[in-house]
């Protein structure tokens, strides 16, 4: 993986099931020297056919931050229709913000771009023609940022992680959605990846399992019909430190349509599992 940003990069696994993302870590999960933001991960098993038991009756907690009123209808439904489905699988959902990760988005934009300058810089300036608008962005906006202000940054970005394991005390993990709405046609633009910066910021481990309601509009193969995802983004303080977090609510192998909240983490690694298409 080539670096933007090492501070906030991750990487993670796509899958059709969560079962799949924790069989495929449990392989290939590592550490180097030559990664200063690395995190050890314990070694564990998952066994191919059990899968990971989810628990018994998960503590999760809501966070929404002040941008949830940009999220589109569609998306609040269905975080709103997965949040309830928990609930009544015997979940414990507790609706409680976090002010100052809340209160601290620039810091995000100001790490990235500060470090996107400095390794794209000279990419940029000598090839002007073959580097994205995006990145020649970045890069002049990092250009544009003081030592002070990047230093200032990494601070709150060391306070708030070290703040996480207390903000967790008491919850499995967090439920949140991953982005305003769903992802846009094409391959131009990935979509506003705003929403889940605080996370990117702390480093929580986390993230995406598809809530799987459909948005009544045309796609191939379903000229009728096209899924909307809704975000489990998981976070924890306690399980985590023993190599896993699963919390899950009815049978992972579920099909698009219906709601399936599942989703596995891992400290470190932002995972996407997906339900199995239809």
């Amino acid at each position: 993986m080539h670096p933007l940003s090492p501070s906030l990069d991750h990487v993670g696994f796509f899958a059709r099931r969560v079962d799949d993302v924790a069989f495929a870590l449990s392989l290939i999960a590592g550490s180097s020297d030559l990664d200063p933001h690395g995190r050890p991960l314990p070694a564990f098993h998952v066994d191919a056919d059990q899968g990971v038991p989810p628990l018994a009756k998960p503590r999760l907690r809501i966070v929404r931050f002040e941008k949830w009123s940009r999220a589109e209808p569609e998306q609040q439904k269905v975080f709103e229709a997965a949040a309830a489905k928990l609930r009544e699988a015997g979940a414990v959902v507790e609706e409680r913000e976090w002010e100052d990760l809340d209160s601290n988005w620039s810091a995000v934009n100001t790490i990235l771009s500060s470090e996107a300058s400095l390794i794209f810089g000279d990419l940029v300036e000598r090839y002007p023609d073959r580097t994205s608008d995006y990145l020649k962005s970045a890069v002049k906006a990092g250009k544009g940022h003081t030592a002070f202000a990047y230093l200032g940054a990494k601070a709150i970005q060391e306070r708030l992680r070290s703040a996480f394991t207390g903000q967790m005390s008491g919850f499995d993990a967090v439920l949140t959605v991953p982005a305003f709405g769903e992802a846009p046609e094409g391959l131009d633009y990935t979509g506003d990846a705003e929403y889940c910066a605080p996370w990117t910021l702390i480093g929580a481990p986390r993230r995406i399992a598809a809530g799987g309601i459909w948005q009544k509009r045309p796609s191939a193969g379903h000229p009728d019909r096209r899924p909307l995802p809704a975000g489990l983004s998981p976070a924890s303080g306690g399980e985590m430190d023993r190599g896993r977090v699963a919390v899950r609510s009815g049978d992972s192998r579920d099909r698009v349509g219906q709601i399936d909240p599942a989703v596995i983490a891992y400290p470190s690694i932002c995972v996407s599992p997906q339900i199995e298409m239809a």
